[in-house]
């Protein structure tokens, strides 16, 4: 049985509440972009070492969504064949120098 999924690519607004998880809403207000801007002291960081640490991405209302989603992926029997899974090959099957 195949189930039929929209093209994600045609919609420009968010497809779940994953947004309002954070307090926000969409579209997203200038006001409530600024939470979410870095400092002058966090780009000169990032500029001098290329990386830059400490930086809430999700808060714990969004992880806890990830994780929920993930395990019904994990665990869902048909849920696995919708994406593709990239099996490394062992070290077994690396290639002579």
């Amino acid at each position: 049985m195949t189930t039929e999924y929209p093209d994600l690519s045609l919609i420009s607004t968010p497809i779940s509440d994953f947004l309002a998880l954070s307090g926000d809403t969409y579209p997203i207000s200038d006001e409530a972009l600024k939470k979410y801007s870095l400092s002058k002291a966090q780009v000169s960081f990032y500029e001098e070492n290329g990386f830059l640490d400490g930086v809430q991405i999700v808060n714990e209302a969004q992880l806890n969504r990830l994780r929920e989603e993930l395990d019904k992926i994990m665990t869902d029997p048909l849920g696995l064949d919708r994406y593709y899974i990239l099996h490394w090959p062992s070290s077994s099957y690396a290639m002579e120098e």
